[in-house]
């Protein structure tokens, strides 16, 4: 079983995610990120699109280990995402201010 979360809400635009140089960084810091997750990892796609991905042993699929396969899915897209969305894409994409 495979969990996947797209981290790919510009599929159509990947091929305009900046220069070479702006590319080459955010791959950088995506490695550097998966380094550091646990449960999931990055990748990507043929696209170019970014993925969050986890694989769960069928024997091991329970609605705990779900939920916290789920949970950490949603705590590394609100960390890794922005960021990755502001180097890859950063002329379609701008974070709002916190309020």
């Amino acid at each position: 079983m495979a969990v996947v979360a797209s981290a790919n809400g510009a599929r159509g635009n990947a091929g305009h995610a900046g220069t070479g140089g702006e590319r080459e960084t955010l791959y950088r810091y995506l490695l550097v990120k998966n380094a550091e997750l646990r449960e999931l990892h990055l990748a990507i796609g043929p696209e170019d699109g970014i993925y969050l991905m986890a694989q769960i042993p069928i024997l091991e699929v329970t609605t705990e280990r779900l939920d916290e396969v789920v949970g950490a899915t949603l705590t590394y897209v609100e960390e890794i995402y922005p960021t990755a969305m502001t180097m890859g894409l950063a002329s379609l994409y701008r974070r709002r201010k916190k309020s």
